[in-house]
């Protein structure tokens, strides 16, 4: 079974130390005599040069030193422009440089840029190198593959991308402002445009901050929200933010944290969405959610919603007078079939409300909880979830007692007028006749005084034709006061056994009078 080669050990791992450096200010004859001095690796390919310090200062070719005049200096031939490679580098990273920029070898450097070691690239021809990179290679493709695809995704989506690095460990006590944020942001996807109005190559360029863009009276809220990430490992805001020609967006920001297998925070990735439309949308909601809740709370009417078993979800204060109860906190505990006075009634509610969605009732008695019963008038609604389900009902009642108990009163007060405008006749014909009675019988009695005293100027036989004359008159107006008796019994009678139809009509001097008329059972 052949080795394992890992490609993510340090570069120095495989180096060699087989390092021949020749100083810059040596001539190409010192050079050669110290080459022959010192010996010649087999490794060789590259002279690197250095100053008195040991820095890494370029490179001279084998064929060069060779071919040119040994008076030359060796500053004069070096390359100057060099490919290193850092001491924490990897193997595949070394691998990487070497096979791009087609090297024969590759120093390692500390960061005095002095060097280290040698990799050469012999070291890859090992068949276990050769299989690893080869897929390596592959994993490789795939990746950026993958990362084209992810590229074409973030660029085609709606919503803002940023993405923030991290290698060292991040103290959120030392952010004082958004500038560390600036400084460790990498990635920015093309939606910035929508957002912005600028170029995403203009955030990543620090051109330009998107933390510029945050409303004033928002960006201690956002500070917070982006440096709390760094415990919470998920949050999100919304936020204003304003566009450089003055328009104002609301945004919904959310990120997340992506941590290294050690704990630490490698990444932390934003999604920001422009949410202004649902803002706007949810901001006339509320508003109108608050309305009707002004007017639950201040309503006369009884305001209600049951759940289907007839228990009290949520009812007004008007409800709570109404129903005699304590405290909206008793109401919870109540269901409405303990108002109802009759059961029947409330069932056959019900039913009509399932079959119908709705259901109205003109008059229904219930009682409160001391068991003073009320009339109301009632509109119900049914409320269906998305299957179509009842799920609650909602309510309106309207105490009519007292508006009921006004009409009786109207009525009788019309009854009333209308037994007045209905009896006056008879009854002044009544009046009228038992005050003629009254005169007639005080001038009888004048005659028989003056018979009695023997008046000569009037004799006896006169005296008796004037209480003839007035006996007679006083029998018609007898007669007369029987037949309007006769009219009021019948009229009572009437008005005991028929409906009468009422209705006010002028009476001809400005006021009004009650008009009847009888109709058939």
């Amino acid at each position: 079974m052949k080795e394992q080669i890992d490609l993510h050990q340090p570069a120095l791992t495989i180096a060699h130390q087989d390092i021949i450096t020749l100083r810059e200010d040596y001539t190409v004859q010192q050079a050669l005599d110290y080459i022959r001095l010192h010996g010649f690796g087999e490794k060789i390919v590259y002279f690197y040069v250095v100053d008195n310090a040991g820095q890494l200062m370029g490179v001279i070719l084998t064929r060069r030193l060779l071919t040119t005049p040994l008076d030359q200096r060796i500053s004069e031939l070096m390359i100057r422009k060099l490919i290193t490679i850092p001491q924490h580098a990897t193997i595949s990273q070394a691998y990487d440089l070497l096979a791009h920029h087609k090297l024969l070898a590759l120093p390692v450097v500390d960061q005095q840029q002095r060097i280290l070691g040698i990799v050469d690239i012999s070291k890859f021809m090992d068949d276990n190198y050769i299989r690893d990179i080869t897929e390596r290679k592959k994993e490789k493709l795939e990746i950026e593959r993958l990362n084209t695809r992810l590229r074409s995704i973030l660029d085609h989506m709606r919503e803002l991308v940023l993405s923030f690095s991290y290698i060292e460990e991040v103290d959120k006590n030392s952010i004082t402002d958004f500038s560390f944020f600036d400084d460790h942001l990498v990635e920015v996807n093309s939606s910035a445009f929508s957002f912005y109005e600028v170029p995403a190559s203009y955030i990543l360029n620090k051109k330009v901050s998107i933390f510029d863009f945050v409303h004033d009276l928002d960006k201690n809220n956002v500070l917070a929200h982006y440096t709390d990430l760094f415990e919470k490992g998920f949050s999100e805001i919304s936020y204003r933010i304003v566009a450089p020609k003055g328009k104002i967006k609301w945004v919904l920001d959310y990120g997340r944290v992506e941590y290294m297998k050690t704990g630490a925070v490698r990444r932390i990735n934003h999604i920001i969405e422009d949410i202004t439309e649902k803002k706007k949308a949810l901001d006339k909601l509320q508003a109108s959610e608050e309305k009707y809740r002004r007017i639950f709370e201040r309503s006369k009417d009884m305001i209600y919603i049951l759940k289907t078993d007839g228990q009290i979800l949520d009812i007004n204060p008007a409800g709570i007078e109404l129903l005699g109860l304590s405290s909206k906190q008793e109401t919870t505990q109540r269901n409405i079939k303990d108002f109802y006075v009759d059961p029947a009634t409330m069932a056959s509610l019900v039913k009509e409300i399932l079959e119908k969605g709705e259901a109205a009732r003109t008059r229904m008695l219930l009682q409160n909880v001391k068991g003073e019963k009320f009339e109301i008038g009632l509109n119900v609604i049914a409320q269906r979830d998305d299957t179509g389900k009842v799920v609650s009902y909602q309510g309106i009642a309207h105490n009519i007692t007292e508006a009921i108990r006004q009409k009786e009163l109207e009525a009788i007060s019309q009854l009333a007028g209308c037994f007045a405008d209905d009896l006056a006749s008879p009854l002044n014909v009544i009046m009228m006749g038992v005050e003629m009675i009254k005169a007639f019988l005080s001038d009888i009695e004048a005659l028989t005084e003056k018979g009695s005293n023997g008046d000569a100027t009037t004799g006896w036989e006169k005296i008796l034709d004037e209480i003839t004359s007035h006996a007679s008159e006083m029998n018609y107006f007898l007669n007369e006061v029987m037949i309007a008796v006769e009219d009021v019994t019948q009229r009572l009678t009437e008005i005991r056994e028929q409906y009468w139809n009422l209705k006010k009509v002028p009476d001809g001097s400005g006021g009004m009078i009650y008009q009847r008329a009888t109709k058939e059972n």
